[in-house]
């Protein structure tokens, strides 16, 4: 069920109807969700220091305290 590439998993659905998982689902009580956000910055080709990047600013903005370090 678990897969890295976001395009191969399979759906909510389609996990909650799994045998693993068959004792937990009941359709009844549990409502439909919105539609997918749209994930468009996982098809975006980065190299190597851009993704560092986008890591550190993602992390300075959970750890402003840390702003005096610099990676």
């Amino acid at each position: 069920m678990l897969v890295f590439d976001p395009k191969k998993r399979i759906t909510v659905e389609q996990a909650l109807e799994h045998p693993y998982l068959a004792s937990l689902h009941d359709p009844g009580v549990e409502p439909a969700s919105e539609p997918a956000p749209d994930f468009e910055f996982e098809d975006e080709e980065l190299h190597e220091d851009q993704l560092r990047e986008k890591v550190w600013n993602e992390m300075m903005h959970f750890h402003r305290d840390l702003s005096r370090v610099r990676h």
